[in-house]
């Protein structure tokens, strides 16, 4: 069974439903930006040696190295297939790709996460590639307590986002982690 995910605003779901079933997906299932994973979490729970998961985007499958590895793993698990349509990626290419991350780690370079957070625990936020030349600026990453003492002193997670340079998502995803704590 191909299985299609979008992780999106509902506004982009109508374009990522119509994506993924042009390219064959028997049901897509979806989660609001912002809201977690959770469909995500179960399909990776349910997933079949028949199965093959497609997401538009490395962007949509995870916000950070460890959890597309997570990810990866889990198909692999599975014996599903994964494919990321804008990267050209399959489960076989994931793989490479983050064993060539795992030794960048070993030399001592941190490479930054997928969703643009740092790899390494004391860095919570990287800055995010500029895109065609429009992105955001970029600044120096931005520790999880600063992200914290600000959420604290009431200002908006995007507030925060726009200043750093990161995705809302991002510093987000640093409010729950700690909230979870």
């Amino acid at each position: 069974m191909k299985i299609g995910y979008a992780y999106c605003s509902n506004d982009a779901l109508s374009e990522n439903r119509a994506a993924l079933t042009e390219v064959g997906c028997d049901c897509v299932l979806h989660d609001n930006l912002g809201q977690g994973r959770k469909a995500l979490l179960n399909i990776r729970q349910l997933m079949r040696g028949e199965d093959t998961l497609i997401i538009r985007s490395v962007r949509q499958a995870a916000d950070s190295i460890h959890e597309l590895d997570g990810l990866a793993q889990d198909v692999l698990k599975a014996r599903a297939e994964l494919v990321i349509l804008a990267e050209n990626h399959t489960t076989r290419t994931v793989i490479q790709a983050l064993g060539l991350l795992r030794s960048l780690s070993s030399t001592g370079l941190k490479p930054d996460g997928v969703g643009g957070i740092g790899h390494s625990p004391e860095v919570a936020a990287s800055p995010m590639s500029p895109r065609n030349g429009s992105g955001r600026k970029r600044v120096r990453p931005i520790p999880d307590e600063e992200v914290m003492r600000r959420l604290g002193n009431g200002e908006t997670v995007n507030a925060i986002a726009k200043d750093v340079g990161v995705a809302w998502a991002t510093i987000d995803s640093v409010r729950k982690r700690h909230q979870s704590t």
